[in-house]
C-alpha cells in the first residue's frame, strides 16, 4: 500500500523512506492488520465493498508465492 493510503486510513506514517507514492515500510504485523480492519470499515461505510467482504493480509501461503523468485523456463531459449 502507498504511504498516502496508509496515512488517510490510520492517520500516521512512520516509514523510513517518506513519499506519498512510496510503499509503507516499518510496520508490524499488528499495525498492518489494524490498517486492514480500518480500511474495511471505511470502505463498507462508503458502500465500496459489501458487508461480507473485507481487506486482509495475505495468508502465509499467498505471501510466499508472491515473494518467490520467478522460475526459469526449461527448453530452448526464446532468442534462438
Amino acid at each position: 500500500m502507498t504511504q498516502e493510503l496508509y496515512h488517510v486510513v490510520t492517520g500516521g506514517n512512520k516509514s523510513e523512506f517518506q513519499g506519498l507514492r512510496n510503499s509503507v515500510d516499518r510496520v508490524t504485523w499488528t499495525e498492518a492488520n489494524t490498517f486492514c480492519e480500518k480500511a474495511t470499515k471505511l470502505l463498507r461505510e462508503h458502500k465500496l465493498i459489501k458487508a461480507n467482504e473485507r481487506i486482509r493480509l495475505p495468508r502465509k501461503r499467498n505471501g510466499n508465492t508472491a515473494a518467490a523468485p520467478a522460475r526459469r523456463r526449461r527448453g530452448p531459449s526464446a532468442t534462438t
